[in-house]
């Protein structure tokens, strides 16, 4: 396992894997991004297809280009093309950009003056979205640039977790009872948007179906706000992923739970350990579930149901106390622990990413003192996003 610490040198390694990422260059990469059997000219425009969300892989490593098509896989990975090009056209988002903001140096702290215990975090391929728990903010990230927010919506109350898909971007309330919707054509925000049981959290979005954690389940219903069923899963909800099946998995204190679009419970998992009231959002790698279990490690959950690994709290080094969130990069999975990490306290952060077809924690990026807890990873299709939860909260990129 490699440490890079945060300075020129961890900036410069970091660059060349994502690099290497986006042109499928075999000096870190085995295959074409996380797919073994593609090469050659087909590399670029599968992995294009494949970042930009409109065509996913047979299984986390194969593409499989030599298959036949079928007219429903047409239907998909045209719909999904065109959602895209609506995201390119976009007339608020071109009216905001803003692509003269100088990027740090060391990749730190992209976050404004609106920044506010940062938590909720989404990309639709063109932009990313940061919410802000601690404000009625949500901030506006242009893909690729590397640059600051270069627009904030700002909502009646405040925000938690978020999801969108190029045309409306979703932000559930702290703990409360309102899901609120944003036009991210018009920019129109709507606060509230639905009203669900108390204890709203973690949202994810599965085509045109929505789900959102709850004190007491998980509630499901379509994107326009219809059909809400609330299905109890037997206490507080924390997290919720989609699969490759558009199954949703919400996990409690001690279980993982599969929940059909319909919003029926096709499959309970229960965990090697409890979340310690930590341990949030898990994270799907196109294959299996990490379930974060707080200061218990990190559950490694088939598709299918089945725990099949387990990677402990030390992987965070002495004096880790917890891991709570986490993101997928194609091939890596990434998790943010917390601990002394030399700090003096408990207030340090690390970020560590396993190998996901090994399970196998391979490299450390930064030791970064007094940043909070660190709740929430994502990736936007170039970069890793890492949001730090205090009031201050900072955005880190890599």
């Amino acid at each position: 396992m490699t440490f890079l610490r945060k300075n020129k040198k961890w900036l410069v390694l970091s660059l060349v894997g994502v690099m290497a990422v986006a042109s499928g260059g075999a000096a870190t990469l085995v295959g074409c991004g996380p797919f073994s059997d593609v090469s050659g000219p087909q590399c670029t425009f599968v992995l294009e297809l494949y970042y930009l969300g409109i065509a996913a892989g047979t299984s986390a490593t194969t593409f499989d280009p030599t298959a036949n098509v079928t007219r429903g896989q047409v239907a998909v990975f045209m719909g999904a093309a065109i959602n895209v090009l609506k995201r390119n056209e976009n007339p608020f988002r071109v009216a905001t950009r803003n692509n003269n903001n100088i990027i740090n140096a060391d990749y730190e702290d992209y976050a404004t003056a609106n920044t506010n215990f940062p938590n909720g975090f989404c990309t639709d391929g063109g932009n990313s979205y940061v919410a802000n728990q601690g404000n009625n903010k949500i901030d506006v990230y242009d893909n690729g640039f590397g640059s600051g927010a270069i627009f904030s919506f700002t909502t009646v109350t405040s925000n938690n977790r978020l999801a969108c898909n190029g045309t409306y971007l979703w932000a559930t309330s702290v703990y409360g009872t309102t899901v609120k919707r944003i036009n991210l054509h018009t920019g129109v925000v709507q606060d509230p948007w639905i009203t669900l049981p108390a204890g709203t959290g973690d949202i994810a979005n599965a085509g045109f179906t929505l789900a959102v954690t709850t004190n007491t389940g998980l509630s499901v219903f379509n994107s326009g706000g219809l059909g809400i069923v609330n299905v109890p899963l037997g206490g507080v909800t924390y997290g919720v992923v989609v699969d490759q099946n558009g199954n949703f998995w919400a996990n409690t204190d001690t279980e993982l739970k599969r929940v059909s679009q319909g919003g029926v419970v096709t499959a309970t998992v229960t965990l090697s350990a409890t979340n310690g009231t930590n341990g949030y959002y898990p994270v799907f790698d196109g294959a299996a579930i990490w379930v974060p279990l707080g200061p218990n490690g990190i559950d490694i959950v088939s598709s299918g149901g089945v725990v099949i690994d387990h990677r402990p709290i030390s992987d965070g080094g002495p004096g880790t106390v917890g891991v709570q969130g986490g993101g997928f990069d194609g091939r890596h999975v990434w998790f943010a622990f917390y601990g002394d990490y030399g700090c003096g306290g408990t207030a340090g952060t690390l970020v560590l990413a396993y190998e996901a077809s090994t399970h196998a924690p391979t490299q450390a990026i930064g030791e970064f003192c007094s940043d909070g807890a660190p709740y929430t990873l994502g990736f936007d299709g170039r970069y890793m996003h890492a949001l730090t939860y205090k009031a201050a909260g900072k955005h880190y990129m890599w």
